[in-house]
């Protein structure tokens, strides 16, 4: 097959290029916890097929659970300038801009990364915890019961999901102070 054919075969997903096999084995070091492996062969990747969004969003990902903020950051605009569209790359945004201390920043991504992928349950969660501390309790307790109808029974997350509802139903408004008949018909007495 000549150099052009290979080119044509790989755009049409007839052939797996080199990036995508360093792509594969990054995922594999990543969910092994190897997250310095994870971030070499995700460099690979991208030295070998520099326009895919996700390879820098992945890497970007990658940083920020290393604690390199600033490259992660880097990483997950250039994804953004790639495809503006990419739901990882404004999810690991809103966490970077979160951990920086920007919250209304890291709404705006969260929102921006559900609006493109909606089924993502950390989504939801990290809006959550984003609207918690932006003191939106109800905003946070929607967006967290959206997130614990997402996530598996068996996933970890679901039970700190769980947590983090009755942390933010403290927070909420008293129904019956809401509601000033429910508030008067507590108040009589029993006949």
């Amino acid at each position: 097959m000549t150099t052009e054919g290979r080119g044509i075969a790989r755009r049409m997903g007839l052939e797996r290029s080199t990036g995508q096999q360093y792509y594969l084995r990054s995922l594999q070091h990543y969910n092994d916890g190897d997250t310095e492996n994870a971030i070499l062969d995700i460099s690979e990747a991208i030295y070998y097929d520099r326009g895919y969004a996700v390879y820098y969003s992945l890497r970007g990902i990658y940083y920020v659970t290393s604690g390199q903020l600033q490259g992660a950051e880097t990483d997950l605009k250039y994804a953004l300038k790639i495809n503006r569209r990419d739901w990882l790359a404004n999810f690991g945004l809103g966490i970077v801009q979160f951990l920086n201390g920007d919250i209304a920043g890291a709404l705006f991504h969260f929102e921006r990364a559900a609006k493109f992928n909606s089924r993502r349950p950390e989504i939801w969660y990290y809006r959550a915890v984003a609207a918690f501390y932006n003191r939106d309790y109800e905003k946070a307790h929607t967006f967290i019961e959206r997130a614990l109808t997402l996530f598996p029974d068996s996933d970890k997350r679901s039970r700190e999901a769980k947590i983090w509802k009755k942390e933010i139903e403290t927070q909420l408004p008293n129904q019956s102070a809401s509601d000033p008949n429910k508030a008067a018909k507590k108040a009589r007495p029993k006949k």
